[in-house]
């Protein structure tokens, strides 16, 4: 039967089975290919609720990488590296990517009004509320209302949504403290798309992710997207439980995870469907471009952690690392980059709250524990 942990709980006997290669990142050399891609085929078979794809790459170039786990129970479709899976707040770094190329068109600014765009909100968004603070969840934006199960069941893109979140009532007393709201980028979603006269989902992939070279993440739900191989969410306890609990819910192992959790649709906050792979490279390519910097660079380095544009910050003895996490009922994604390492880690489970140990462990086995 499942049993609740608290949510910061680790996986310990993951840390000790990669000592040996702990001991070999902590020398002046790096781990070769070799042990780089044993390191992650240990951590993620000596895991037994996991389910998914953990690689690492250098520069965009995978040096390692396991699939572990069950993609869809029902056809018994094992994880491949080509299987989709929900990177659910991941996508907010799309969506910074696509705002900074309007920005570097001159078709936008960062210091843009909002209510300049959306007109609409010119009664209830002070011009102080600006693309950047949406961006950096500083706009004090708050929701008067909660959406109803069917009026969610019922969108089909970022504008729906968008026109959900208006219906519910959104305003600001002006910009604020750092408060993560899922609103900002619906907001940013609907910007990008009266700026372009495109839908987001079209712009964002006909052009950031063309223009590298990459076919996901894409804009399909879970529970619409056949024939595509998609991994299906699933989650040791019902959703309604899952929903009314403080604690991370976890499975013995691999077994328990039977229930299904509920479609969302994409949007500009999150949700896309994306390869483990194609992952690799769109944050190898943002540590890599000034877009990384306008995005990711706000947080000094005497500043231990914090949130940029689209952008989750730490400075520490591994140096800068840069990406997203995401989180949902059923899904976990780690994305992230250490641009002064030249490494790329990356996790994407389709079993609830499972992403993580074996990302912290990878992160481990590659730097050793930080200072």
């Amino acid at each position: 039967m499942p049993r609740i942990q608290p949510i910061h709980a680790v996986l310990l006997f993951l840390m000790a089975a990669s000592l040996s290669a702990c001991d070999a990142a902590a020398s002046s050399d790096p781990l070769g290919d070799e042990d780089v891609q044993a390191l992650v085929e240990q951590i993620v078979e000596a895991d037994e609720r996991f389910s998914g794809i953990a690689l690492v790459s250098r520069q965009g170039q995978m040096v390692g990488l396991a699939v572990q786990g069950l993609a869809d129970q029902n056809t018994h479709q094992p994880v491949t590296p080509e299987t989709l899976f929900s990177i659910a707040s991941v996508g907010k770094m799309l969506t910074a990517q696509t705002i900074d190329l309007l920005v570097r068109q001159d078709r936008l600014a960062f210091e843009t009004p909002v209510s300049q765009i959306l007109p609409e909100f010119a009664d209830t968004l002070p011009v102080s509320v600006t693309v950047d603070t949406l961006l950096q969840h500083r706009s004090g934006l708050s929701v008067a209302g909660e959406p109803s199960d069917d009026t969610l069941d019922a969108v089909r893109n970022n504008h729906d949504l968008f026109r959900l979140y208006f219906s519910l009532g959104l305003s600001s007393q002006g910009p604020a403290d750092f408060r993560y709201e899922n609103g900002n980028y619906v907001l940013l979603g609907e910007i990008i798309e009266r700026v372009t006269g495109q839908g987001y989902e079209d712009f964002a992939t006909e052009t950031v992710l063309a223009a590298q070279g990459l076919s996901t993440p894409r804009f399909l739900r879970l529970d619409t997207a056949e024939p595509e191989p998609v991994a299906r969410p699933y989650m040791p306890v019902d959703f309604e439980t899952w929903w009314n609990s403080d604690d991370w819910i976890r499975g013995e192992s691999a077994a328990d995870y039977t229930h299904l959790a509920p479609a969302n649709t994409p949007s500009a906050g999150g949700g896309a469907l994306a390869t483990g792979p194609d992952m690799a490279r769109l944050i190898a390519r943002l540590a890599n471009s000034s877009s990384g910097e306008r995005l990711c660079g706000l947080i000094p380095a005497t500043q231990p952690r914090g949130y940029g544009r689209g952008c989750q910050v730490r400075h520490d003895t591994y140096g800068r690392r840069f990406g997203h996490t995401g989180s949902t009922a059923g899904v976990q994604a780690r994305v992230f980059a250490y641009p002064d390492r030249g490494y790329e880690i990356i996790v994407l489970s389709n079993h609830d709250g499972e992403a993580s140990p074996v990302f912290n462990a990878l992160e481990t086995g590659l730097f050793g524990r930080p200072d």
